[in-house]
């Protein structure tokens, strides 16, 4: 099991999922233990993927920073760490098991229509399994793993359907699970912001892109999240910078650039309006918290 490194627009390392040798059926999924990488994986500079992961950590001690959060390492917990995100591991004696996957592996039959959306919609989440949760999570993992390794027919559709029950079960281990399924519209629209974020994007061009009016766009987002189309658009902005800010030694000028603002000035306004800091200020803050 590995990953793949590559390079994105704004010059961070990108992970993409290699299968194992002579395995063709399961690139877009890998199940196996934490540190499988090697200690570098786990203790790697900032880093995007292109592909959602769940760690179950069982052992260690340390930090795991995810864009602009650091977390203490404190198994046993569970992370969820959406694509697109920035993180980095700052410890020692990391253990448990990971689950790779993209998208598209939940998308043939058995896949959910909207579960998975829903759990890391809004990004990254960090779960403390109980006692009763515990046992069942590593049940699951438990059966992932032997079918992961297995050859039998059927098998990479029983991998789906163990997914799917994972991605329950995580669901049903937040302290905040969604009280209803969200929409297909809204979770494109999600989906779009921030994959894409950039000052650029308006209710309009996005509404546009959907095929639907920006009124009924700004209705949907209000009915779904209980906020406007242009916060949602602006909050995406709004991470991204923070990510940049906090992972990488761009300046100012070039995330500005990188985000679509027209100046570092008009950056500066949209960043102290949004967060009460300057993007210097703020910098300065998180980089003695990440570390």
């Amino acid at each position: 099991m590995r990953v793949e490194q590559r390079s994105d627009l704004r010059s961070l390392p990108v992970h993409s999922i290699v299968p194992p040798s002579g395995d063709t059926g399961s690139s877009s999924l890998l199940v196996g233990p934490i540190d499988a990488g090697g200690p570098a994986y786990l203790t790697s500079s900032p880093h995007r993927h292109d592909f959602t992961q769940i760690h179950y950590v069982t052992t260690g001690s340390g930090w795991h920073a995810v864009d602009a959060v650091r977390y203490r390492i404190e198994p046993p917990q569970v992370y969820l760490i959406t694509r697109g995100q920035i993180h980095h591991w700052q410890g020692e004696g990391v253990g448990g098991t990971q689950v790779l996957f993209r998208d598209d592996f939940l998308a043939g039959v058995g896949g959910p229509p909207t579960v998975h959306h829903d759990l890391y919609a809004d990004g990254a989440a960090i779960l403390h399994p109980d006692p009763r949760q515990l046992r069942r999570l590593e049940r699951l993992l438990g059966e992932m793993r032997e079918e992961y390794i297995a050859s039998e027919r059927g098998r990479l559709l029983a991998l789906r359907h163990l997914l799917v029950l994972l991605l329950i079960h995580c669901r049903r281990m937040s302290p905040h699970p969604p009280s209803s399924p969200r929409s297909t519209l809204y979770r494109d629209f999600l989906r779009f912001a921030q994959s894409q974020p950039s000052v650029r994007h308006t209710v309009g061009s996005c509404a546009a892109q959907l095929g639907v009016t920006p009124g009924y766009l700004n209705d949907l987002v209000r009915h779904e999240a209980g906020t406007t189309a242009g916060r949602v658009l602006r909050t995406a902005t709004l991470n991204e910078a923070q990510r940049q800010l906090v992972q990488t030694d761009r300046s100012c000028a070039q995330i500005a650039a990188l985000l679509g603002f027209t100046d570092a000035s008009y950056f500066s306004r949209f960043f102290r309006r949004e967060t009460g800091n300057t993007p210097s200020e703020f910098r300065v803050s998180q980089r003695d918290v990440v570390g």
